[in-house]
């Protein structure tokens, strides 16, 4: 199996997004065996990024499509798109794990670059949450 490294940069010059995934918070590779899974909001596989290998997670009859959760793997996706997976979960738009909710997100098996983007983007609402807090209040510290 031959792949190719690409650096967040460099996705759109010249390389398809429909062969690359994301397997940490810059870096994307172009995986020909990709363009024969889709997306689904109810996926039957994770990709595990670190080990470049696929899981079944529920029964796959012969003849089934292999999907997975893009969002699990992609954090800001260059080319959102409306999703036709026709599960009941249905987003209707893909356009990366930024744009959905921690309570959403936590029903899917993630990437450790998606967990860890996912926390940091909480951190700084938290901090930017307090930071606002703290300077709208009136009240001052005695010390």
């Amino acid at each position: 199996m031959e792949i190719t490294v690409f650096p967040r940069y460099l996705i759109g010059i010249g390389c398809t997004q429909s062969n690359l995934i994301q397997i940490g918070l810059d870096l994307h590779i172009e995986e020909v065996y990709l363009s024969s899974l889709n997306h689904s909001c109810d996926p039957n596989v994770v990709i595990d990024v670190n080990r470049l290998e696929l899981r079944a997670i529920r029964g796959i009859e012969a003849g089934d499509e292999l999907t997975f959760f893009y969002p699990s793997t992609e954090w800001e996706m260059s080319t959102p798109f409306p999703t036709q997976c026709q599960s009941s979960q249905c987003l209707k738009m893909i356009a990366g794990a930024k744009y959905l909710s921690i309570d959403l997100m936590s029903r899917y098996t993630l990437s450790s670059h998606i967990s860890t983007s996912l926390l940091r983007a909480l951190s700084e609402l938290s901090l930017t949450n307090f930071e606002q807090v703290v300077s709208s209040s009136t009240h001052t510290l005695n010390v």
